[in-house]
């Protein structure tokens, strides 16, 4: 989006330039509100559950029982493949799904959470 703005600054006349720097502001604003929805996101697996966090402001949190995990879905575009973040989605018993955005490393999530569930199911 920034690019885009700096393409519009190129070229010639006032309004080009204002418009350009609208776009270059507002890639900016949305860069750093991406950027604050990453940071402020916690992640915990313990023996029994998945408990997740984030927030900067308002507050949300999940908590899932290991034991009652069906599946566990990532989701990850090519900027998040990039960057190293992404979405999972944990299916829960009863098709209730517990999407979680703005994961650091998803992949190394995903891995950890299945790990456990087969640890625990050998119990």
């Amino acid at each position: 989006m920034t690019l885009f703005g700096f393409i519009i600054l190129a070229s010639s006349g006032e309004a080009s330039v204002r418009a350009g720097f609208m776009v270059i502001f507002f890639g900016v604003v949305l860069f750093i509100y991406k950027a604050i929805c990453v940071w402020t996101t916690e992640l915990a697996i313990t023996e029994k559950s998945v408990v997740a966090k984030w927030g900067l402001i308002r507050r949300d949190t999940i908590e899932l029982r290991i034991n009652k995990v069906e599946s566990v879905r990532l989701k990850q575009g090519i900027v998040g493949r990039m960057l190293g973040f992404g979405t999972i989605i944990i299916v829960g018993t009863g098709s209730s799904s517990a999407p979680i955005k703005g994961i650091k490393r998803p992949i190394r999530f995903k891995k950890e959470l299945i790990a456990l569930q087969e640890k625990n199911s050998q119990k």
